[in-house]
Protein backbone atom coordinates (compact mmCIF):
# COMPACT_ATOMS: atom_id res chain seq x y z
CA UNK A 1 0.00 0.00 0.00
CA UNK A 2 1.26 3.34 -1.07
CA UNK A 3 1.09 6.30 1.19
CA UNK A 4 -1.54 8.27 -0.57
CA UNK A 5 -3.72 5.48 -0.28
CA UNK A 6 -2.63 4.86 3.26
CA UNK A 7 -3.34 7.55 4.28
CA UNK A 8 -7.22 7.70 1.90
CA UNK A 9 -7.60 4.53 4.47
CA UNK A 10 -6.97 6.43 7.74
CA UNK A 11 -8.96 9.15 6.54
CA UNK A 12 -12.12 7.00 6.30
CA UNK A 13 -11.10 5.44 9.46
CA UNK A 14 -11.61 8.75 11.43
CA UNK A 15 -14.73 9.86 9.55
CA UNK A 16 -16.44 6.71 10.59
CA UNK A 17 -15.00 6.47 14.16
CA UNK A 18 -18.71 7.15 15.71
CA UNK A 19 -20.00 4.32 13.36
CA UNK A 20 -20.92 1.67 14.70
CA UNK A 21 -19.60 -0.36 11.25
CA UNK A 22 -17.88 0.49 8.39
CA UNK A 23 -18.88 0.62 5.07
CA UNK A 24 -16.24 -1.61 2.06
CA UNK A 25 -16.43 -2.03 -1.77
CA UNK A 26 -16.79 -5.15 -2.09
CA UNK A 27 -14.28 -7.20 -4.81
CA UNK A 28 -15.84 -7.90 -8.07
CA UNK A 29 -16.45 -10.81 -7.36
CA UNK A 30 -17.50 -11.47 -3.91
CA UNK A 31 -15.16 -13.43 -2.02
CA UNK A 32 -17.65 -13.95 1.14
CA UNK A 33 -19.91 -15.45 -1.03
CA UNK A 34 -17.24 -17.84 -2.37
CA UNK A 35 -16.12 -18.77 1.24
CA UNK A 36 -19.88 -18.84 2.29
CA UNK A 37 -21.19 -21.01 -0.82
CA UNK A 38 -17.62 -22.94 -0.06
CA UNK A 39 -17.82 -23.34 3.68
CA UNK A 40 -21.80 -24.70 2.73
CA UNK A 41 -20.76 -27.82 0.55
CA UNK A 42 -18.22 -28.70 3.28
CA UNK A 43 -20.46 -28.66 5.94
CA UNK A 44 -23.07 -30.47 4.06
CA UNK A 45 -20.87 -33.53 2.32
CA UNK A 46 -17.46 -32.67 4.22
CA UNK A 47 -14.63 -31.52 2.83
CA UNK A 48 -12.73 -31.81 -0.15
CA UNK A 49 -9.58 -30.66 -2.18
CA UNK A 50 -12.42 -28.54 -4.51
CA UNK A 51 -14.14 -26.84 -1.82
CA UNK A 52 -11.05 -26.43 0.55
CA UNK A 53 -9.45 -24.58 -2.68
CA UNK A 54 -12.50 -22.48 -3.31
CA UNK A 55 -12.82 -21.57 -0.13
CA UNK A 56 -9.49 -20.26 0.60
CA UNK A 57 -9.62 -18.58 -2.76
CA UNK A 58 -13.00 -16.44 -0.77
CA UNK A 59 -10.91 -15.79 2.40
CA UNK A 60 -7.82 -14.56 0.44
CA UNK A 61 -10.18 -12.00 -1.12
CA UNK A 62 -12.07 -11.17 1.71
CA UNK A 63 -8.52 -10.50 3.10
CA UNK A 64 -7.72 -8.17 0.17
CA UNK A 65 -10.79 -6.16 0.48
CA UNK A 66 -9.90 -5.75 4.43
CA UNK A 67 -6.30 -4.40 3.32
CA UNK A 68 -8.20 -1.76 1.76
CA UNK A 69 -8.74 -0.54 5.33
CA UNK A 70 -4.99 -0.17 5.97
CA UNK A 71 -2.72 -2.41 8.18
CA UNK A 72 -4.53 -5.85 10.35
CA UNK A 73 -4.01 -3.72 13.53
CA UNK A 74 -6.21 -0.89 12.23
CA UNK A 75 -8.69 -3.27 11.40
CA UNK A 76 -12.54 -2.11 13.12
CA UNK A 77 -13.87 -4.63 15.16
CA UNK A 78 -17.07 -5.10 12.80
CA UNK A 79 -17.24 -4.51 8.63
CA UNK A 80 -20.72 -3.77 6.64
CA UNK A 81 -20.44 -4.99 3.24
CA UNK A 82 -22.45 -2.96 0.09
CA UNK A 83 -23.36 -6.56 -1.07
CA UNK A 84 -25.14 -7.22 2.68
CA UNK A 85 -22.75 -9.29 4.16
CA UNK A 86 -21.74 -8.24 7.81
CA UNK A 87 -18.08 -9.10 9.02
CA UNK A 88 -16.81 -9.54 12.57
CA UNK A 89 -13.22 -9.46 13.08
CA UNK A 90 -12.29 -11.16 16.49
CA UNK A 91 -10.11 -9.52 18.81
CA UNK A 92 -8.64 -12.23 20.38
CA UNK A 93 -9.34 -12.79 23.97
CA UNK A 94 -6.42 -12.74 26.85
CA UNK A 95 -7.61 -15.91 28.46
CA UNK A 96 -7.05 -18.33 25.06
CA UNK A 97 -4.00 -18.11 22.82
CA UNK A 98 -5.69 -19.97 20.10
CA UNK A 99 -7.07 -16.73 18.29
CA UNK A 100 -4.26 -13.77 17.40
CA UNK A 101 -5.36 -10.36 17.85
CA UNK A 102 -5.39 -8.43 14.65
CA UNK A 103 -3.94 -5.89 16.22
CA UNK A 104 -0.34 -7.43 16.72
CA UNK A 105 0.35 -7.32 13.11
CA UNK A 106 1.19 -4.94 10.49
CA UNK A 107 0.56 -7.21 7.62
CA UNK A 108 -0.97 -10.49 6.82
CA UNK A 109 1.28 -12.17 3.38
CA UNK A 110 0.07 -14.67 1.53
CA UNK A 111 2.27 -17.07 0.30
CA UNK A 112 3.06 -15.69 -3.71
CA UNK A 113 3.62 -19.68 -4.38
CA UNK A 114 3.00 -22.85 -2.27
CA UNK A 115 5.00 -23.29 0.41
CA UNK A 116 7.54 -26.35 0.36
CA UNK A 117 9.92 -27.40 3.31
CA UNK A 118 11.27 -31.14 4.23
CA UNK A 119 10.48 -30.95 7.98
CA UNK A 120 7.53 -33.79 8.02
CA UNK A 121 4.39 -31.30 9.18
CA UNK A 122 5.53 -28.23 8.06
CA UNK A 123 2.24 -27.71 5.92
CA UNK A 124 -0.92 -29.18 7.08
CA UNK A 125 -3.87 -29.42 4.41
CA UNK A 126 -7.19 -28.50 5.86
CA UNK A 127 -9.91 -25.67 5.80
CA UNK A 128 -8.85 -22.15 6.10
CA UNK A 129 -6.02 -19.66 4.39
CA UNK A 130 -2.36 -19.50 5.90
CA UNK A 131 -0.88 -16.70 5.82
CA UNK A 132 3.00 -15.25 7.05
CA UNK A 133 1.55 -12.48 9.75
CA UNK A 134 4.04 -9.74 9.91
CA UNK A 135 4.86 -7.82 13.42
CA UNK A 136 7.02 -4.69 12.91
CA UNK A 137 8.21 -4.00 16.39
CA UNK A 138 8.88 0.09 16.22
CA UNK A 139 8.49 1.10 20.01
CA UNK A 140 11.73 1.66 21.17
CA UNK A 141 10.75 -0.10 24.85
CA UNK A 142 12.92 -2.56 26.77
CA UNK A 143 11.82 -5.64 24.89
CA UNK A 144 12.29 -4.56 21.65
CA UNK A 145 16.56 -5.23 21.71
CA UNK A 146 14.83 -8.82 21.35
CA UNK A 147 13.59 -8.25 18.35
CA UNK A 148 15.71 -9.13 15.66
CA UNK A 149 15.65 -5.99 12.92
CA UNK A 150 12.56 -5.25 14.62
CA UNK A 151 10.13 -7.71 13.01
CA UNK A 152 8.77 -11.03 13.80
CA UNK A 153 7.13 -13.50 11.59
CA UNK A 154 3.90 -15.64 13.01
CA UNK A 155 2.05 -18.57 11.68
CA UNK A 156 -1.52 -17.46 11.13
CA UNK A 157 -4.91 -19.67 9.87
CA UNK A 158 -7.30 -17.09 8.47
CA UNK A 159 -10.68 -18.73 8.64
CA UNK A 160 -13.99 -17.49 7.88
CA UNK A 161 -16.73 -18.86 10.30
CA UNK A 162 -20.71 -18.59 8.67
CA UNK A 163 -23.78 -19.02 10.88
CA UNK A 164 -26.96 -20.21 9.42
CA UNK A 165 -29.71 -18.18 7.61
CA UNK A 166 -28.16 -14.52 7.76
CA UNK A 167 -25.23 -12.95 5.69
CA UNK A 168 -22.75 -12.72 8.66
CA UNK A 169 -19.69 -14.38 9.09
CA UNK A 170 -16.71 -13.92 11.60
CA UNK A 171 -12.91 -13.65 10.82
CA UNK A 172 -10.69 -15.13 12.76
CA UNK A 173 -6.97 -15.37 13.07
CA UNK A 174 -6.23 -18.96 14.32
CA UNK A 175 -2.22 -19.58 15.42
CA UNK A 176 -2.19 -23.11 13.88
CA UNK A 177 0.29 -24.53 17.01
CA UNK A 178 -2.61 -23.84 19.51
CA UNK A 179 -5.33 -25.75 17.44
CA UNK A 180 -5.24 -28.33 15.17
CA UNK A 181 -8.85 -28.44 14.25
CA UNK A 182 -12.25 -26.57 13.80
CA UNK A 183 -15.86 -26.65 13.44
CA UNK A 184 -17.54 -26.82 9.92
CA UNK A 185 -21.20 -27.14 10.98
CA UNK A 186 -21.45 -30.33 12.58
CA UNK A 187 -18.15 -31.50 11.42
CA UNK A 188 -14.69 -31.53 12.89
CA UNK A 189 -12.11 -30.55 10.23
CA UNK A 190 -8.37 -29.92 10.62
CA UNK A 191 -7.03 -26.54 10.48
CA UNK A 192 -5.06 -25.85 7.68
CA UNK A 193 -1.41 -24.67 8.70
CA UNK A 194 1.58 -23.09 6.97
CA UNK A 195 4.40 -23.83 9.67
CA UNK A 196 7.54 -22.99 6.83
CA UNK A 197 6.78 -19.44 5.70
CA UNK A 198 7.10 -17.22 8.44
CA UNK A 199 10.40 -19.37 9.78
CA UNK A 200 12.06 -18.87 6.48
CA UNK A 201 11.27 -14.97 6.18
CA UNK A 202 12.34 -14.38 9.46
CA UNK A 203 15.79 -16.32 8.89
CA UNK A 204 16.12 -15.79 5.23
CA UNK A 205 19.61 -16.51 4.71
CA UNK A 206 20.04 -13.30 3.10
CA UNK A 207 19.97 -11.37 5.87
CA UNK A 208 23.23 -12.96 7.48
CA UNK A 209 25.33 -13.56 4.92
CA UNK A 210 27.50 -10.57 6.25
CA UNK A 211 27.16 -11.38 9.52
CA UNK A 212 28.49 -15.08 8.89
CA UNK A 213 32.05 -14.22 7.32
CA UNK A 214 32.45 -10.84 8.90
CA UNK A 215 31.50 -12.05 12.31
CA UNK A 216 34.86 -14.14 11.89
CA UNK A 217 37.08 -12.18 10.02
CA UNK A 218 35.82 -8.68 11.42
CA UNK A 219 34.28 -9.35 14.90
CA UNK A 220 35.22 -5.68 15.64
CA UNK A 221 32.26 -4.63 13.52
CA UNK A 222 29.98 -6.75 14.44
CA UNK A 223 30.76 -6.48 18.44
CA UNK A 224 27.24 -4.38 18.74
CA UNK A 225 25.93 -7.02 16.71
CA UNK A 226 24.83 -10.24 19.57
CA UNK A 227 22.17 -11.05 21.58
CA UNK A 228 18.85 -12.90 21.48
CA UNK A 229 16.32 -12.66 19.83
CA UNK A 230 12.97 -14.21 20.03
CA UNK A 231 10.61 -14.99 17.18
CA UNK A 232 7.14 -14.50 18.88
CA UNK A 233 5.77 -11.93 21.65
CA UNK A 234 7.09 -13.52 24.81
CA UNK A 235 5.18 -15.78 26.88
CA UNK A 236 5.60 -16.58 30.48
CA UNK A 237 4.03 -20.35 30.44
CA UNK A 238 6.53 -21.26 27.35
CA UNK A 239 10.02 -22.41 27.65
CA UNK A 240 12.45 -21.10 25.81
CA UNK A 241 14.91 -23.18 23.67
CA UNK A 242 17.59 -20.91 23.47
CA UNK A 243 19.79 -22.20 19.89
CA UNK A 244 23.27 -21.10 19.69
CA UNK A 245 25.06 -21.66 16.31
CA UNK A 246 29.10 -21.90 15.77
CA UNK A 247 32.33 -20.48 14.02
CA UNK A 248 31.50 -18.59 10.66
CA UNK A 249 27.94 -19.31 10.83
CA UNK A 250 24.48 -17.67 11.43
CA UNK A 251 20.82 -18.12 13.08
CA UNK A 252 19.52 -19.28 9.91
CA UNK A 253 21.03 -22.86 10.26
CA UNK A 254 18.14 -23.43 12.44
CA UNK A 255 15.39 -22.88 10.29
CA UNK A 256 14.24 -26.59 10.15
CA UNK A 257 14.56 -27.21 13.66
CA UNK A 258 11.93 -23.98 14.75
CA UNK A 259 9.89 -25.12 11.99
CA UNK A 260 9.79 -28.90 13.45
CA UNK A 261 9.02 -27.37 16.65
CA UNK A 262 6.40 -24.98 15.41
CA UNK A 263 4.44 -27.53 13.49
CA UNK A 264 5.10 -30.48 16.60
CA UNK A 265 0.65 -30.28 18.05
CA UNK A 266 2.60 -30.81 21.62
CA UNK A 267 5.90 -28.57 21.16
CA UNK A 268 4.40 -25.73 19.56
CA UNK A 269 2.56 -24.36 22.07
CA UNK A 270 4.46 -24.94 24.78
CA UNK A 271 8.01 -23.63 23.19
CA UNK A 272 9.78 -20.56 22.20
CA UNK A 273 12.87 -20.89 20.13
CA UNK A 274 15.33 -18.14 21.03
CA UNK A 275 18.39 -17.59 18.47
CA UNK A 276 21.34 -16.39 20.10
CA UNK A 277 23.31 -14.19 17.37
CA UNK A 278 27.08 -13.38 17.77
CA UNK A 279 30.35 -12.37 16.12
CA UNK A 280 32.53 -15.86 16.20
CA UNK A 281 35.62 -14.68 15.60
CA UNK A 282 35.93 -13.54 19.39
CA UNK A 283 37.27 -16.04 21.91
CA UNK A 284 35.74 -18.45 23.31
CA UNK A 285 35.23 -17.43 27.17
CA UNK A 286 34.48 -13.31 25.64
CA UNK A 287 31.44 -14.96 23.72
CA UNK A 288 30.56 -17.10 26.03
CA UNK A 289 30.08 -14.26 28.69
CA UNK A 290 28.26 -12.21 26.08
CA UNK A 291 25.86 -14.96 26.02
CA UNK A 292 25.88 -15.15 30.07
CA UNK A 293 25.01 -11.52 29.90
CA UNK A 294 22.47 -11.79 27.26
CA UNK A 295 21.04 -14.42 29.13
CA UNK A 296 21.07 -12.64 32.47
CA UNK A 297 19.62 -9.37 30.56
CA UNK A 298 16.17 -11.41 29.18
CA UNK A 299 15.78 -12.56 33.02
CA UNK A 300 16.19 -9.02 34.63
CA UNK A 301 14.02 -7.55 31.97
CA UNK A 302 11.71 -10.17 30.99
CA UNK A 303 11.13 -12.24 34.16
CA UNK A 304 12.06 -9.48 36.29
CA UNK A 305 10.22 -11.41 39.60
CA UNK A 306 12.54 -14.99 38.28
CA UNK A 307 9.08 -16.37 38.79
CA UNK A 308 7.82 -17.43 35.04
CA UNK A 309 7.46 -21.32 35.13
CA UNK A 310 8.88 -21.18 31.11
CA UNK A 311 12.19 -19.28 32.04
CA UNK A 312 12.79 -21.70 34.63
CA UNK A 313 13.49 -24.68 32.52
CA UNK A 314 15.41 -22.83 29.98
CA UNK A 315 17.45 -25.72 27.54
CA UNK A 316 20.79 -24.68 25.17
CA UNK A 317 20.76 -26.30 21.96
CA UNK A 318 24.64 -25.70 20.47
CA UNK A 319 26.11 -26.26 17.32
CA UNK A 320 29.93 -26.63 17.28
CA UNK A 321 31.64 -23.93 18.87
CA UNK A 322 28.00 -23.26 20.08
CA UNK A 323 28.32 -26.00 22.28
CA UNK A 324 31.11 -25.11 24.01
CA UNK A 325 29.45 -21.44 24.65
CA UNK A 326 26.34 -23.04 25.83
CA UNK A 327 28.26 -25.63 27.91
CA UNK A 328 30.13 -22.56 29.96
CA UNK A 329 26.63 -21.67 31.04
CA UNK A 330 26.09 -24.82 32.81
CA UNK A 331 29.48 -24.83 34.77
CA UNK A 332 31.33 -22.81 37.65
CA UNK A 333 34.65 -21.49 36.45
CA UNK A 334 36.33 -21.73 39.91
CA UNK A 335 39.86 -20.57 39.52
CA UNK A 336 40.39 -22.85 36.46
CA UNK A 337 39.56 -20.38 33.34
CA UNK A 338 41.70 -17.90 35.44
CA UNK A 339 44.65 -20.03 35.00
CA UNK A 340 44.58 -20.69 31.68
CA UNK A 341 45.79 -16.97 31.27
CA UNK A 342 47.64 -16.17 34.58
CA UNK A 343 49.91 -18.14 36.98
CA UNK A 344 48.68 -16.26 40.20
CA UNK A 345 45.13 -15.42 41.30
CA UNK A 346 43.15 -12.40 40.74
CA UNK A 347 43.85 -10.02 43.56
CA UNK A 348 47.56 -10.58 42.10
CA UNK A 349 47.68 -9.60 38.99
CA UNK A 350 47.71 -6.26 38.73
CA UNK A 351 45.29 -5.04 35.50
CA UNK A 352 44.05 -1.48 34.29
CA UNK A 353 40.20 -1.27 34.55
CA UNK A 354 39.35 -2.10 31.03
CA UNK A 355 41.44 -5.54 30.99
CA UNK A 356 40.19 -6.41 34.45
CA UNK A 357 36.45 -6.27 33.56
CA UNK A 358 36.92 -8.09 30.54
CA UNK A 359 39.23 -10.86 32.07
CA UNK A 360 37.02 -11.43 34.99
CA UNK A 361 33.64 -11.36 33.35
CA UNK A 362 35.25 -13.63 30.70
CA UNK A 363 37.23 -16.50 33.23
CA UNK A 364 35.33 -15.50 36.83
CA UNK A 365 31.42 -16.86 36.54
CA UNK A 366 28.63 -18.91 38.09
CA UNK A 367 26.60 -21.38 36.44
CA UNK A 368 23.02 -20.35 35.37
CA UNK A 369 20.37 -21.80 37.85
CA UNK A 370 17.89 -21.63 35.22
CA UNK A 371 19.53 -23.74 32.35
CA UNK A 372 18.05 -27.02 33.01
CA UNK A 373 19.29 -28.90 30.13
CA UNK A 374 22.01 -28.14 27.19
CA UNK A 375 22.16 -30.60 23.87
CA UNK A 376 25.32 -30.52 21.98
CA UNK A 377 25.37 -31.08 18.51
CA UNK A 378 29.17 -31.49 16.86
CA UNK A 379 30.43 -29.92 19.64
CA UNK A 380 34.44 -29.72 19.76
CA UNK A 381 34.66 -30.76 23.57
CA UNK A 382 38.48 -31.12 22.94
CA UNK A 383 39.27 -29.46 19.56
CA UNK A 384 39.60 -30.12 16.27
CA UNK A 385 43.11 -31.03 14.33
CA UNK A 386 41.69 -28.62 11.83
CA UNK A 387 42.34 -25.45 14.22
CA UNK A 388 46.15 -27.34 14.91
CA UNK A 389 46.67 -27.41 10.80
CA UNK A 390 47.53 -24.88 8.43
CA UNK A 391 43.94 -24.09 7.56
CA UNK A 392 43.43 -23.42 11.07
CA UNK A 393 46.65 -20.90 11.36
CA UNK A 394 45.49 -19.34 7.91
CA UNK A 395 42.61 -18.70 9.25
CA UNK A 396 43.72 -17.39 13.03
CA UNK A 397 45.87 -14.93 10.94
CA UNK A 398 43.02 -13.49 8.99
CA UNK A 399 41.28 -12.70 12.20
CA UNK A 400 41.32 -8.87 12.51
CA UNK A 401 40.77 -8.71 16.69
CA UNK A 402 38.27 -5.98 17.88
CA UNK A 403 39.83 -3.26 19.63
CA UNK A 404 38.58 -3.88 22.67
CA UNK A 405 40.26 -7.04 23.06
CA UNK A 406 43.63 -5.77 21.43
CA UNK A 407 43.35 -2.88 24.26
CA UNK A 408 43.09 -6.34 26.80
CA UNK A 409 45.85 -7.91 25.77
CA UNK A 410 48.23 -5.29 25.14
CA UNK A 411 47.75 -3.92 28.57
CA UNK A 412 49.28 -7.87 29.79
CA UNK A 413 52.47 -7.07 27.96
CA UNK A 414 52.80 -4.46 31.54
CA UNK A 415 52.48 -7.47 33.54
CA UNK A 416 55.77 -9.60 34.78
CA UNK A 417 56.13 -12.70 32.23
CA UNK A 418 56.11 -15.11 35.45
CA UNK A 419 52.17 -14.10 35.77
CA UNK A 420 51.08 -15.24 32.34
CA UNK A 421 50.40 -18.82 31.49
CA UNK A 422 53.52 -20.27 29.51
CA UNK A 423 50.88 -22.06 27.52
CA UNK A 424 49.76 -19.34 26.01
CA UNK A 425 53.31 -17.72 25.32
CA UNK A 426 53.75 -20.32 22.75
CA UNK A 427 50.48 -20.16 21.50
CA UNK A 428 50.15 -17.88 18.20
CA UNK A 429 48.36 -14.38 18.87
CA UNK A 430 48.34 -15.73 23.21
CA UNK A 431 45.56 -17.79 21.54
CA UNK A 432 43.12 -14.87 21.61
CA UNK A 433 40.87 -15.91 19.09
CA UNK A 434 37.99 -18.47 17.98
CA UNK A 435 40.05 -21.01 15.83
CA UNK A 436 43.15 -20.89 18.42
CA UNK A 437 40.66 -21.42 20.97
CA UNK A 438 39.61 -24.91 19.12
CA UNK A 439 43.16 -26.40 18.63
CA UNK A 440 43.39 -29.87 20.79
CA UNK A 441 46.15 -27.98 22.82
CA UNK A 442 44.19 -24.97 23.66
CA UNK A 443 44.10 -24.60 28.09
CA UNK A 444 40.55 -23.45 28.11
CA UNK A 445 39.46 -26.61 26.68
CA UNK A 446 41.04 -28.24 29.43
CA UNK A 447 39.40 -25.78 31.61
CA UNK A 448 35.98 -26.65 30.13
CA UNK A 449 36.60 -30.38 30.67
CA UNK A 450 37.58 -30.38 34.49
CA UNK A 451 34.33 -28.58 35.48
CA UNK A 452 31.46 -30.59 36.48
CA UNK A 453 27.87 -29.38 34.30
CA UNK A 454 25.22 -28.70 36.45
CA UNK A 455 22.51 -29.85 34.35
CA UNK A 456 21.68 -33.21 32.68
CA UNK A 457 23.71 -32.97 28.76
CA UNK A 458 22.88 -34.91 25.31
CA UNK A 459 25.19 -35.10 22.49
CA UNK A 460 24.34 -35.52 18.88
CA UNK A 461 27.18 -36.40 16.88
CA UNK A 462 27.71 -36.25 12.71
CA UNK A 463 29.60 -39.04 11.34
CA UNK A 464 30.54 -38.88 7.48
CA UNK A 465 31.18 -42.73 7.35
CA UNK A 466 30.06 -45.63 9.39
CA UNK A 467 32.87 -47.20 10.66
CA UNK A 468 33.95 -50.73 13.12
CA UNK A 469 35.08 -48.65 15.44
CA UNK A 470 33.10 -45.71 16.18
CA UNK A 471 36.28 -43.78 18.39
CA UNK A 472 37.59 -43.86 14.43
CA UNK A 473 34.71 -41.86 12.79
CA UNK A 474 34.39 -38.03 12.39
CA UNK A 475 32.17 -35.16 10.44
CA UNK A 476 34.70 -34.02 8.44
CA UNK A 477 36.25 -31.40 10.91
CA UNK A 478 35.40 -32.60 14.79
CA UNK A 479 36.47 -36.41 15.50
CA UNK A 480 33.71 -38.20 17.62
CA UNK A 481 36.60 -38.80 20.33
CA UNK A 482 36.17 -35.02 20.75
CA UNK A 483 32.43 -34.95 20.39
CA UNK A 484 31.70 -37.97 22.73
CA UNK A 485 31.00 -37.28 26.66
CA UNK A 486 30.73 -39.90 28.82
CA UNK A 487 28.24 -38.28 31.32
CA UNK A 488 25.71 -37.42 27.95
CA UNK A 489 22.14 -38.88 29.26
CA UNK A 490 21.82 -39.86 25.50
CA UNK A 491 23.95 -39.75 22.21
CA UNK A 492 22.54 -40.35 19.17
CA UNK A 493 25.10 -40.11 15.71
CA UNK A 494 23.75 -38.92 12.37
CA UNK A 495 25.11 -39.53 9.03
CA UNK A 496 26.42 -36.16 7.98
CA UNK A 497 28.99 -33.34 7.80
CA UNK A 498 30.16 -31.05 10.68
CA UNK A 499 27.12 -28.91 8.98
CA UNK A 500 24.24 -31.45 10.09
CA UNK A 501 21.63 -28.82 11.83
CA UNK A 502 19.27 -28.96 8.89
CA UNK A 503 19.55 -32.25 8.42
CA UNK A 504 16.02 -34.43 9.20
CA UNK A 505 17.72 -36.64 11.63
CA UNK A 506 19.59 -34.08 13.48
CA UNK A 507 16.01 -31.68 13.44
CA UNK A 508 14.55 -35.20 14.91
CA UNK A 509 17.02 -35.82 17.55
CA UNK A 510 16.31 -32.51 18.89
CA UNK A 511 12.46 -32.56 18.90
CA UNK A 512 13.00 -35.55 20.71
CA UNK A 513 15.50 -33.54 23.32
CA UNK A 514 13.17 -31.25 23.84
CA UNK A 515 9.87 -33.36 24.13
CA UNK A 516 12.09 -35.05 26.74
CA UNK A 517 12.96 -31.84 28.67
CA UNK A 518 8.87 -30.88 28.31
CA UNK A 519 7.73 -33.85 29.89
CA UNK A 520 10.45 -35.44 32.12
CA UNK A 521 8.90 -35.95 35.63
CA UNK A 522 5.27 -36.25 33.84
Amino acid sequence: MNWLSRIGSLSLLLALASCASVQVKPAKSSGMEQAAEAWQRMADNGPNAHAESSYRQGVAAVLGELADLGSPNEWPSQVRLRDGWTLRVDGGSTKSHEVWTPKLFDELKVPEKKPKSDVPGALREGLGLPVDGLRVDEEEDSQSRFVYQGKQNLPVTAVLEFGTGNKSATLRLYDPRELQNVRVGRRTVPLAADFATSVHALLDRRSFVRRALGGLLRPGRFWDDEGLFIQEPYRADKVPIVLVHGLMSDPHIWENVIVAIRADPELGKRVQCWCYMYPSGLPVPVSAARLRQSLQEADKILDPEKDDPGMNRTMLVGHSMGGLLSRMQVIDSDLDFWHTWFTAPPEKVPLDGAADRMMRSSLLFKANPRVKRVVFIATPHRGSEVADGWIGRLGSKLIRAPIQLVQAVTSLATLDVELINPARLEMNRLGADSINGLSTKHPVLEAIAKRPMKAPCHSIIAVIKDKAVLAETSDGIVPYRSSHLDEARSEVTVKSGHSCTKKLETVSAVKDLVRRHLFSGR
